[in-house]
């Protein structure tokens, strides 16, 4: 996120036998200071470009807690629980999730994202996750050997409802917070067209930016989730972070929260 212009490349002259030297660059520094970051609203090419211009996969864990902070609100026991993580990208919680009761052992999981890279990486790092690739008409399926893990390489917009099928759990980490302001209302009624009637939708949202920040993580007010979503949900606050100092911004803050259908 920026405000106003990129703060520039931090480098300092070191004297060194009466020789000035100039440190090398930092590579995230000039990353983040790229053209990329002066827009406010991100398309799915944009973030393509963006994990091509990334310099590595080492700065870029991010600070959120993650879901398995809130398990115990999140993640209810129960037979045949089913969790989507939509634009999933390779966060770590994929793996993670806890066991569901009865005969099964493990929380199915299905993960999308409309960008290959990240994805790949995830299954690359995790070498005890057999997996096979499935080429698809509209894009891509990572599949573990054991069923526990999918996750499909694909624009949200363009997969069936009927192959996602139904879920018990949405992990929302960044994913509402990331979609383009167009494609917003879409992305809900996509997502929300696949919970079971007893559901925990997991948000995380950002929000309270400056309104001349750019970049990425938009930043998106309570009432608009209220709006995008709509009354017929309850929402519980987890936890608030200010994240203005990592995001170098007067105001900026991080809120984790579950919404859940209203008795």
């Amino acid at each position: 996120m920026c405000d106003h212009e990129p703060r520039p490349v931090d480098t300092r002259a070191i004297c060194e036998q009466e020789a000035e030297v100039v440190e090398a660059a930092d590579p995230w520094q000039e990353f983040y200071g790229d053209s990329l970051f002066l827009k406010r609203d991100w398309d799915l090419e944009d973030w393509r470009s963006y994990y091509d211009k990334m310099p590595g996969w080492d700065g870029c864990e991010g600070t959120g807690v993650g879901v398995s902070h809130f398990a115990e609100e999140v993640f209810r026991r129960r037979e045949a629980s089913r969790a989507f993580f939509p634009l999933c990208g390779r966060t770590e919680d994929m793996k993670w999730p806890p066991p569901s009761p009865g005969p099964t052992t493990w929380t199915p999981v299905v993960g999308l994202d409309g960008v290959e890279k990240p994805v790949r990486h995830f299954f690359e790092k995790h070498q005890d996750l057999e997996h096979s690739v499935e080429e698809l008409e509209y894009g891509k399926l990572y599949k573990s050997k054991d069923r526990r893990l999918q996750v499909f390489v694909c624009d949200i917009r363009d997969i069936a409802l009927v192959v996602l099928g139904k879920f018990d759990v949405v992990v929302d980490c960044g994913a509402f917070t990331s979609i383009h302001p167009r494609d917003r209302a879409k992305y809900v009624e996509t997502v929300t067209s696949t919970l079971q009637k007893d559901y925990r939708y997991f948000l995380e949202v950002c929000h309270g930016a400056p309104p001349s920040a750019t970049g990425q993580p938009n930043s998106i007010s309570f009432r608009e989730v209220k709006r995008e979503f709509g009354p017929s949900r309850k929402l519980k606050f987890l936890s608030t972070e200010d994240i203005s100092e990592e995001w170098a911004v007067d105001t900026f803050f991080q809120t984790y929260l579950v919404m859940e259908p209203k008795e």
